[in-house]
């Protein structure tokens, strides 16, 4: 028995070299939006997300 690799999986696989690509590719931008979100200093954030992604939204709440 052979196992598939799923779409899925590969996606899942691809995870740490696009992570290291977005932020090798956009440090300045995220560097300079940290920033502002901290010269605002917020009472709250609202997060809009779906699957995933909101998976990941709530997990910043605790960060």
């Amino acid at each position: 028995m052979s196992a598939t690799i799923t779409h899925m999986r590969r996606e899942i696989e691809e995870i740490p070299e696009a992570t290291a690509r977005l932020l090798d590719g956009s440090a300045a931008v995220l560097t300079e939006a940290g920033r502002g979100i901290r010269e605002r200093d917020p009472s709250f954030v609202v997060t809009v997300a779906r699957g995933s992604s909101d998976h990941a939204a709530t997990f910043m709440k605790y960060a």
